[in-house]
């Protein structure tokens, strides 16, 4: 199998981005196979003097993609095969597995050509059935296993209980024959009330399912008997305010009795989990904000953990910002290493890349990264690269004469509305616009027009 070429050869080829080939052929000679930094390997490609014309170029082992025989052979299509060495790879394995069904977009139409086309034509989404999954089904096979079972373990304020029923329902009726108010979470409170056991094993929120079963249709634990289950609470961002301070407390107060006894510190009630959390000492030291961090890395993109990351620093002030950095930078730059190492991007480049990605985030929320003194090491981030994303995605538009000629065609409302913008924009006046259309086709068409038109102009800042 070979790539390419690509790169002075042809500038062309898909792989090319940035005038560079991101696959970063060709690659170096090397006699022996070595491990690379986090046991990334480096494929011996033997400087052997062989070589084989390839679209009129001669190519050497350098452009070799690694490959096994026998999988080429026994499933005869090109397919690259490289070592995954890391147990943090199964994270990214999971992410395949659970991306979701295949969809496709379609739209139903008569044999004849239609004369007119529409734009704003809604397509329906359905999920694509290949011919082994739909046979797996009609044999009724498992689909599925997971051992042992998880529990998503619910997490609400007082009186924010979640509510689902089917939209046929008779809620009058629902209401009469089910207690919507009691939840996974006031049940855990009220087996600590009246349970010998649960009394007794005096257990955290995470650990009460190890020793009871939630049954959904009676709405109540009952203690268990057989099959081992783990038991998650489920996740709450730090910008959620409150909920998220009692997830906090969920997870360090032992069989708590009602929300007013998570509520009260040696006698007292406080007026918020915040400060109940506070005078428990949990928000003493950035050990609950670490432990967030952890929580997410085990499970979660590097690209959210970066957000949460920027959301933490924002909404939880930690105490020393720099050492939270230093303590999570490997997890929160795991997708940046891999690409910067094989460019040969040194490490206060890959730090570098990382810190502008966090500070997209914060910029988005209204902040800045200098404000948590975590670019003294590197000096101040590049304005330009710094921008926010909306920014840089409206900066980068291309205008096309066609495009320019598309404003003739708006109808009426549409001009009317496009005149009334322009001219408040080219007299400087402040104000805001609401655009209500039906469906989001017709809205992101206008859209586009517009800032077509101001970045023709030269206006778009």
């Amino acid at each position: 199998m070979i790539h390419g070429p690509c790169g002075k050869m042809n500038k062309e080829s898909p792989c090319m981005r940035n005038s560079v080939c991101r696959n970063h052929y060709p690659k170096g000679y090397s006699d022996h196979t070595t491990h690379g930094e986090d046991s990334y390997p480096h494929y011996r490609k033997r400087d052997d003097g062989q070589k084989i014309r390839v679209k009129g170029y001669d190519l050497d082992n350098r452009w070799i993609i690694p490959y096994t025989p026998y999988l080429l052979a026994l499933i005869d299509c090109h397919i690259n095969v490289e070592i995954c060495s890391t147990i943090k790879l199964v994270k990214y394995l999971y992410n395949y597995i659970f991306k979701g069904h295949d969809v496709v977009n379609f739209h139903i139409i008569a044999d004849e050509t239609p004369q007119d086309v529409d734009e704003i034509k809604e397509f329906q989404q359905g999920r694509w059935v290949s011919a082994p999954k739909a046979l797996w089904r009609i044999y009724a096979f498992r689909l599925n296993e997971m051992t042992p079972a998880i529990y998503s373990l619910q997490v609400h304020l007082p009186d924010h209980q979640y509510v689902s029923f089917d939209q046929n329902s008779d809620l009058s009726q629902l209401l009469k024959n089910i207690d919507f108010s009691k939840t996974m979470l006031t049940e855990f409170f009220r087996m600590n009330r009246v349970n010998k056991k649960a009394q007794n094993l005096k257990c955290l929120y995470g650990e009460f399912a190890e020793h009871f079963v939630w049954t959904p249709g009676k709405r109540k634990w009952t203690e268990r008997s057989k099959q081992k289950v783990i038991s998650r609470l489920v996740t709450v961002k730090p910008s959620k305010g409150d909920k998220y301070y009692l997830r906090l407390l969920l997870s360090h107060v032992r069989a708590p009795t009602s929300f007013d006894d998570l509520l009260t510190v040696n006698g007292c009630r406080m007026n918020s989990f915040r400060e109940a959390a506070l005078q428990l000492g949990l928000l003493e030291s950035n050990s609950n904000i670490e432990e967030t961090l952890e929580e997410a890395a085990g499970f979660q993109m590097p690209s959210s953990v970066r957000f949460l990351f920027a959301t933490l620093l924002l909404h939880c002030a930690p105490t020393n910002p720099s050492l939270l950095w230093e303590k999570f930078e490997m997890e929160l730059s795991r997708d940046f290493e891999r690409a910067q190492v094989q460019a040969h991007h040194s490490t206060a480049e890959i730090r570098r890349k990382v810190l502008l990605d966090i500070n997209k985030s914060l910029q988005q929320m209204g902040s800045h990264i200098s404000e948590y003194k975590l670019i003294a090491d590197d000096g101040s981030l590049n304005c330009h690269e710094s921008m926010t994303k909306e920014v840089d995605s409206e900066m980068s538009i291309v205008v096309s004469p066609e495009d320019l000629l598309i404003a003739s065609k708006l109808n009426a409302e549409q001009k009317r509305a496009y005149d009334l913008i322009l001219e408040t924009v080219f007299s400087s006046k402040g104000q805001s616009f609401s655009l209500m259309v039906w469906g989001t086709r017709e809205k992101h068409f206008y859209i586009v027009r517009f800032l077509q038109h101001l970045d023709h102009r030269g206006t778009l800042q």
